[in-house]
């Protein structure tokens, strides 16, 4: 029994149940309370029924239309208040007629949708009885029929559509905006020929497998494919479906929305050739750089070379001057061009991190020994505050770290002429492996104009960019520094006042190197001893006071001499003297040397050891500066296990001394104070002969001491190394190098002859040195066919070391990936190719020796 049929028995069942005389009353309750109009006409079409609903669509009242009025009554009212027209009457056929014609002829059920006069939209089911009477129901579907429009406006707006397939019909509902663009014949077959008929024939598998595997994908699918459109035209859909299921979970409907991206298509094609152009261009423009990098550095290296060989000649100073001034304009170019590679390369996107372990405070250390030189020209205090309880090594890229630093501490240096700079470092406790590093570098400098700051880490960008600018340099420093910060996952900031100084800041995050094993430094001897410091700027005394606390130290900190002294007095009146004094050199009203002169003369105050500390050279001998009680005199910024040593070293010899003494030793006059501290003196000159090298123009390393024949013998037989180097310049600055040692070179224009001399004397070259971009035949394909005809022969290893101006990141590995062993970059320094060549040749002869 089907549903129907189900609901015919109910019914019959209700009418049994209810009696004759309510049957009216509840036919007119219902029609009074429901929004949907009812009417009721008999064999003639005259009303017999009229609810409340109906006469409130129609826009009637019971007066005008009663029951027994024809339906061509209520048409012609409907006329008169221009809710009907002839027109609409036609179309949907509504005429006393055409319903006379449906009722003669039995016809059940009519329904269908009319837009009335008044612009709303109602639906209109009539059904014929057995009896000839006819039920009209009418319902104001304008809201719904409003939304179904602007729903359709918008599939049709955005180029999308719906289909909807019932399994208990088996029929397909399609969108109208989805009708409107596939064929008729299409449209008009589509439950016949299923939906895969607008479907291009090439992706019909595709979705006919999506739709086979529905239940096994969530209920659901997505997949983009082609579609047949009006003339044939393809066009690119994703459809997204959904199987809809009844309360049992048995499917009755598929949902399926379909979009057309063809444009979205063709621009995500647009896209992909954009994104593979952009990557030519980089890979372009890379080799660009790559090509810039060599033939920058090839003449480079014959200037640095040859300046590098005639200062270790015999020239007189005025010779000498010319050569300094020579070095000296070509580390500034070469400075230069660095800054321009670097900002090419982050332009390129060819800039590579490479992390590694590393120590921070040993990355500062390192960049200010560099740049100390510079500071103490300019008589600048050059300051590091790295608190002792921080952390210090961590896993990042160093080598960056201190470009970084170079960029920032150096120009804080260029644009200070007096007072100080200070690095001042603070890190937060680890999260998750990590910390967050802050470095800031301040100056007592020119500071920054305000309209500039929030612009002075733009390319090319400098604070006065005028013509008559005192400082130069490209501008391209603090947007390297940017850069490279933001790569490392970190931000740099800046505080300036003009004419006050500024504050340049780098924030890190960087993981800690759990693998580091830290060194303690002994700190058991100089543990409760008592040291006096004397700075005239607050952040040396805070520096020093938590370095020396953290060895265990007690300090007491003065800024000038006179409090120095005061408190040496008050020290020895308290019987609480001093172990150590830590003397800044440079303090307005009486430096550091002239405090040590004077203490040291006084019979009344006993002076302990003297460290003095200077931003500027050794003003005086250390003879002269043992004499009045200075043990040791160091360079700002002094290095942590530097400042350890020799503290530990001061107080532990004045402590050996002080308990060797008798009560008579105590009482020793001046005269012969000075005795002990000349033989001190004396002892210690002794030691620094041993140590400090010959001052000449040429260092040489000392040959092993060989019987003259001998001698004479290792000088004649000069050892054999193969250069590949097409550039002539180039094969002079190697000749000259090596013309003092004990390597020869025997040079091959290109990397064709390199190949073929190899060939013809495998054994004769203990090493070769090996040019990348050359003509005829490039050094990697030189190296490859020398290292397979090792291979293919059986011969003995012979190291193959890339002297090359290709000095990205990549170029090191693609050497090493095309066979060579070692790379060294041009302008390369005498004392570095010394150094590879001596280890490689010896390498070679034990692998010699070994296949011999």
């Amino acid at each position: 029994m089907d549903d129907i049929e189900l609901q015919n028995k109910s019914s019959k069942n209700m009418d049994d149940q209810i009696a004759p005389e309510y049957r009216e009353l509840f036919l007119d309750m219902l029609c009074k309370h429901l929004d949907i109009g009812v009417s009721i006409l008999d064999e003639n079409l005259t009303y017999q029924f009229i609810s409340s609903a109906a006469y409130d669509q129609l826009k009637l009242n019971p007066k005008e239309l009663k029951v027994g009025d024809p339906l061509s009554h209520c048409h012609e009212l409907l006329l008169k208040n221009g809710m009907l027209t002839p027109k609409i009457i036609e179309k949907n056929k509504l005429s006393q007629s055409n319903q006379a014609i449906k009722t003669g002829q039995g016809d059940g059920d009519v329904s269908h949708v009319v837009k009335l006069g008044d612009g709303s939209t109602q639906r209109h089911v009539r059904k014929s009885l057995p009896n000839k009477f006819t039920i009209s129901i009418s319902e104001d579907v304008s809201e719904l029929v409003e939304k179904a429009t602007m729903l359709e406006k918008s599939l049709a707006v955005g180029m999308a559509g719906y289909w909807i397939y019932d399994f208990r019909t088996k029929h397909y509902q399609l969108s109208e905006s989805l009708k409107s663009v596939l064929p008729r014949e299409l449209v008009s077959n589509i439950n016949k020929r299923g939906i895969l008929s607008i479907v291009h024939p090439d992706d019909r598998n595709e979705i006919r497998e999506a739709l086979r595997q529905m239940t096994h994908t969530g209920d659901k699918f997505r997949v983009v494919g082609r579609g047949i459109t009006i003339k044939d035209r393809t066009v690119w859909t994703r459809t997204l479906a959904e199987l809809v299921r009844d309360p049992s979970g048995k499917p009755i409907q598929i949902w399926a929305f379909v979009k057309d991206i063809t444009e979205e298509k063709k621009q995500a094609e647009a896209l992909e050739k954009a994104k593979d152009d952009a990557i030519a261009a980089s890979i372009a423009k890379s080799e660009f750089l790559a090509n810039m990098s060599h033939e920058i550095r090839t003449p480079m290296n014959g200037i640095l070379g040859m300046a590098e060989l005639l200062a270790g000649s015999d020239i007189d100073e005025k010779q000498r001057d010319f050569v300094n001034v020579i070095n000296n304009s070509a580390s500034a170019l070469l400075t230069i061009i660095n800054d321009i590679l670097d900002f090419s390369k982050i332009e390129a996107r060819a800039l590579e991190l490479d992390p590694m372990p590393f120590d921070l405070k040993s990355a500062i250390n390192d960049v200010t020994a560099l740049l100390i030189t510079k500071a103490q020209e300019k008589d600048l205090e050059l300051v590091i505050n790295y608190p002792p309880k921080l952390p210090q090594h961590f896993i990042g890229d160093g080598g960056r770290i201190r470009q970084i630093l170079t960029n920032l501490i150096g120009n804080a240096i260029k644009f200070t002429d007096e007072g100080h700079i200070t690095v001042t470092v603070n890190i937060s406790e680890p999260h998750e492996g990590k910390c967050i590093t802050r470095v800031d570098v301040t100056d007592t400098g020119i500071g920054i104009p305000e309209d500039k700051v929030d612009h002075i880490f733009d390319k090319f960008t400098q604070a006065d960019g005028s013509t008559t600018r005192l400082y130069g340099g490209t501008g391209l420093g603090l947007a390297i520094t940017k850069s490279i910060v933001e790569m490392m996952g970190g931000r740099v900031g800046l505080t300036s006042k003009l004419g006050e100084g500024s504050t340049f800041s780098i924030t890190l995050p960087l993981p800690l190197d759990k693998e580091h094993k830290p060194v303690q430094l002994d700190i058991k001897s100089i543990q409760g001893k008592r040291a006096l410091i004397i700075d005239d700027i607050g952040v040396n005394r805070q520096v020093l006071s938590e370095q020396l606390q953290s060895w265990g130290l007690k300090t007491n900190c003065v800024e000038n001499g006179i409090e120095g002294i005061e408190a040496l007095k008050n020290a020895q009146g308290q019987s609480t003297p001093f172990d150590i004094v830590v003397l800044d050199y440079l303090m307005p009203g009486m430096n550091g040397q002239e405090w040590a002169q004077m203490v040291s003369t006084n019979r009344t105050l006993k002076c302990p050891p003297i460290i003095m500390l200077s931003s500027c050279d050794q003003p005086v001998s250390s003879l002269e500066l043992q004499k009045i009680g200075i043990v040791s005199h160091n360079v700002k910024p002094v290095r942590e296990a530097r400042l350890h040593e020799v503290i530990v070293n001061a107080i532990g010899e004045a402590t050996a001394q002080n308990n060797t003494k008798t009560k008579k030793e105590t009482s020793l006059n001046l005269e012969e104070n000075m005795d002990l501290v000349e033989s001190m003196t004396a002892k210690l000159m002794q030691t620094e002969t041993k140590l400090t090298p010959p001052q000449n123009t040429k260092a040489e390393t000392p040959a092993p001491e060989v019987e003259e024949s001998s001698k004479n013998e290792s000088i004649s037989q000069k050892i054999p190394i193969l250069v590949a180097e097409d550039f002539a310049l180039n094969q002079d600055v190697v000749r000259l190098m090596l013309s003092d040692s004990r390597f020869e070179p025997v040079f091959a224009d290109n990397g064709k002859e390199a190949v073929e001399a190899y060939k013809a004397n495998p054994n004769r070259y203990p090493a070769i040195l090996m040019d990348v971009s050359m003509p005829v035949m490039d050094g990697y394909e030189a190296s490859r066919l020398i290292k397979q005809f090792q291979k293919d022969n059986g011969l003995a290893f012979t190291p193959i070391i890339a002297l090359t101006g290709h000095a990205l990141k990549n170029d090191r590995q693609a050497c090493l990936d095309a066979g060579m062993d070692d790379y060294l970059t041009k302008p390369v320094k005498q004392t570095e190719l010394f150094e590879r060549l001596e280890h490689h040749t010896k390498t070679s002869a034990i692998n010699l020796a070994v296949a011999s």
